[in-house]
């Protein structure tokens, strides 16, 4: 090997060893998506889109689940609206996460119109386009394939980039629950929210209908999940400026809910008149998040034989 080669070689080996040691700096500050596909495969699961992975705290059912016989590590593989809609795409990644072994596991299922539904405009990236519908490898640590597809912010930034605007900081937990910092002052909040509800009413709404093979993909998904446990559907609360918009494209949403729950004997729970605080008309703050799981628990024990 001459000269030259020798020294390519040398430099593309520390090259590939600097991109080996930066895959362990990886962290739950990464982004917020990350960590979910570096745990291994879970036996209970919250799933649903931001206002779960926000909103709903597996601490809770962790901690205040010792009596029961559910598989009490709860795990949040929620994503977002873009990402996680119910439909072939997130059922696939539930297979990949879901510890087929599982025989009493606890899933509970976020639901909303958004997340059952399609946009107007069928030019529209949809979520085979984007992480889960792209993403070949779910359970392994480091996971090289994610941070090399997905991660554009350079290797040398991992594990020392903070997420987040001026006011807000996101940190995906061990657990898989994205805890997001915010500043609360009233100003702020309000700043938020209506900017928030400009971006549903400009960006998600137009031409907006449910979907009915939606419908069909989280009946399915429900069939999978209660084949391994007990499987809970829950509808959060949400502003009223938002509430509005979903109702006039989903009048009978929670009825139709209800109805899905029967057929397939699940539970549904309508949380949708809690009184709570949003970080910004969409999403439940820290406070709010865990009385709202804590309620979610409590319906659950009551159904315990």
């Amino acid at each position: 090997m001459g000269p030259f080669l020798r020294k390519t070689a040398i430099a593309l080996l520390i090259v590939a060893l600097f991109h080996v040691a930066a895959g362990f700096l990886a962290d739950g500050s990464t982004d917020e998506y990350y960590l979910r596909f570096t745990t291994e495969k879970q036996r209970s699961m919250i799933l649903g889109g931001s206002r779960a992975a926000q909103g709903l705290h597996p601490s809770v059912f962790n901690h205040l689940s010792e009596a029961c016989t559910y598989d009490r590590h709860v795990y949040n593989f929620a994503f977002t609206i873009a990402h996680s809609p119910y439909g072939e795409t997130y059922l696939a990644a539930i297979k990949e996460k879901l510890d087929p072994t599982t025989k009493n596991g606890l899933f509970i299922l976020q639901v909303d119109p958004w997340l059952l539904s399609n946009p107007g405009d069928t030019t529209a990236a949809t979520e085979a386009d984007r992480t889960l519908g792209q993403q070949w490898t779910w359970n392994t640590n480091p996971n090289y394939e994610y941070l090399s597809r997905f991660w554009d912010r350079g290797w040398g930034a991992l594990g020392h980039w903070p997420m987040g605007d001026p006011d807000t900081t996101s940190v995906l937990m061990p657990d898989g629950r994205l805890a997001v910092h915010v500043a609360m002052d009233p100003k702020t909040v309000e700043r938020r929210t209506k900017n928030k509800v400009t971006n549903y009413r400009d960006d998600y709404l137009p031409g907006r209908i449910i979907s009915t093979e939606r419908l069909i993909c989280l009946q399915q998904t429900i069939e999978l999940l209660g084949s391994h446990g007990t499987v809970a559907l829950v509808q959060l609360p949400v502003c009223v400026e938002i509430a509005d918009m979903e109702h006039s494209f989903a009048p009978e949403f929670t009825t139709r809910m209800g109805e899905l729950a029967r057929a397939t004997g699940t539970e549904f729970i309508d949380l949708d008149t809690m009184a709570v605080t949003f970080t910004d008309g969409n999403h439940l703050d820290e406070a709010s998040g865990l009385r709202v799981t804590e309620a979610v628990w409590n319906t659950l024990l009551r159904g315990r034989p």
